[in-house]
């Protein structure tokens, strides 16, 4: 399954494209506040890189947050228009729950849902 994968919670903009486990290709920028002009050309880019066409693509993943009330809308906005557009699926990630799954110790860790 490919996946295009975006972030643009924080300053930092963030594009993926995996297919299943294996990355094929990303992106990151860290020019704040320019994430509503930037973001679709990063996702152009990070699909040629990986040398494929946004028709290739089965699901779309984006950071729910927390993080900029506006970054989050930025890239939840773009990720529905090309999921309705696609007709693909959609999904929401946690951040702080991809950041919790990569700690080892979990007896330090707490998560309220």
């Amino acid at each position: 399954m490919k996946i295009l994968a975006m972030d643009t919670s924080n300053s930092t903009l963030s594009v993926a494209v995996l297919d299943d486990d294996k990355l094929l290709a990303q992106a990151t920028t860290n020019v704040s506040r320019n994430h509503s002009t930037t973001l679709m050309p990063v996702i152009e880019s990070v699909i040629k890189q990986a040398k494929l066409t946004i028709h290739e693509i089965d699901r779309i993943a984006v950071a729910k947050g927390p993080g900029s009330y506006t970054g989050l809308r930025i890239a939840a906005t773009t990720a529905k228009v090309l999921a309705s557009t696609l007709k693909i699926e959609l999904v929401g990630i946690s951040s702080l729950k991809l950041l919790a799954a990569n700690i080892t110790d979990t007896n330090r860790i707490i998560i309220y849902v």
